[in-house]
């Protein structure tokens, strides 16, 4: 077996785990079918260490080389062979205390205000593990906003979390006041409200003094349209000279 195909070999034995059996783990969430869209596949596989550098070529290459794939690819999507070992998704009662999922920085303000709602997923993707959740949220966003998730309330508010294997929880939404995160930035417009302030202070300083614009302004137009005047005179005048001139030689 040639070294190709013992890489090729190697990550079909990898992708058969992550979608045949704990994409969980990956922070991934498979449709009804056991599809996932192949560039969210290539975004949670590229952040392991060993298989950053896996493409969609590798995975057609693949296809064609080995004469058993462990996964099947339809247009965008993909899915493992032997979904047999594939985690089941159950309504839990008794989920834990905190959930955590991000949220774009975009977007932070809208949802402290109106609640969490799902975005690219049918569902919102909540996980137990904090780090795990800022890997899932740094697909979208290079430093995504952490959010609390207080299920107990929550589940007041006649929510239900569905367990989706180990490290995944789902919810159809998350109203305001069921989770918390860190404070809304302040507004710029408190810094721009002191630009004047800091300029009329300049401005009393002793021996300061300041130009008016619109005077200066005034005077260059002023200037521009008697010259105007002047050059439009002077050019009449001439006319008029050659006409006489030519008058004269008849």
């Amino acid at each position: 077996m040639s070294r190709q195909q013992q890489r090729s070999n190697r990550l079909s034995k990898f992708l058969a785990y992550v979608l045949g059996r704990c994409p969980d783990e990956f922070g991934l969430v498979l449709d009804a079918n056991g599809f996932v869209t192949i560039k969210r596949l290539l975004k949670a596989i590229n952040e392991e260490p060993n298989w950053k550098y896996v493409r969609r070529t590798h995975l057609n290459e693949i296809m064609l080389t080995l004469p058993e794939p462990s996964f099947e690819i339809r247009e965008s999507c993909i899915r493992a062979i032997n979904r047999n070992r594939l985690p089941k998704q159950n309504i839990v009662n008794n989920p834990p205390r905190l959930l955590f999922t991000c949220v774009r920085r975009k977007a932070h303000p809208v949802i402290m205000e109106k609640g969490i709602t799902p975005s690219e997923y049918p569902q919102i993707i909540l996980t137990a593990q904090k780090e795990l959740a800022y890997r899932i949220g740094r697909r979208r966003d290079s430093e995504p906003i952490l959010l609390t998730v207080h299920t107990g309330k929550t589940i007041q508010q006649g929510i239900f979390f569905t367990q989706c294997g180990k490290s995944i929880y789902l919810a159809e939404r998350i109203p305001p006041g069921c989770f918390s995160g860190p404070p809304l930035p302040k507004i710029k417009s408190e810094t721009l409200k002191k630009k004047p302030e800091e300029t009329n202070a300049q401005a009393a300083l002793p021996g300061s003094f300041l130009i008016d614009v619109s005077d200066t302004l005034v005077d260059r137009r002023k200037i521009k349209r008697d010259r105007r005047r002047k050059n439009a005179a002077a050019a009449k005048q001439r006319k008029q000279q050659r006409h006489h001139k030519k008058k004269g030689r008849f």
